[in-house]
């Protein structure tokens, strides 16, 4: 199984156009993820997240109780980036990209992780 990256496309970069067209939205958007990642990062032990900058809607997990921790996410259904081709990293690392249902989230990294 493999997982899906996070790439940067001409779809996103007009997207991203769009929003700097729209600066209160933009502003908004960032203090929504500033909340959803603190609720993301008191939910979970400190020693199973990795530290990303509180506007960015993507951040990485750890855990030794799976081999593979991408794995065990998608089997969950959460959209999940392997780590194991970033420098020091390996298979029980996992960037997830935070999304609109991230409550449901929140219960799955807590009971896995």
């Amino acid at each position: 199984m493999k997982a899906i990256p996070f790439s940067f496309s001409d779809l996103s970069a007009s997207i991203f156009i769009k929003v700097l067209k729209n600066y209160d939205k933009l502003e908004f958007t960032k203090q929504k993820i500033k909340e959803v990642n603190q609720k993301i990062f008191d939910s979970i032990s400190i020693d199973n997240y990795l530290y990303t900058n509180v506007e960015t809607p993507i951040f990485t997990v750890r855990t030794d109780k799976y081999d593979n921790l991408t794995k065990q996410l998608m089997k969950e259904n959460i959209t999940v980036e392997n780590c194991s081709y970033f420098t020091n990293l390996d298979n029980t690392y996992a960037r997830i990209r935070i999304t609109k249902n991230y409550e449901k989230l929140i219960k799955i990294l807590s009971r896995i992780l």
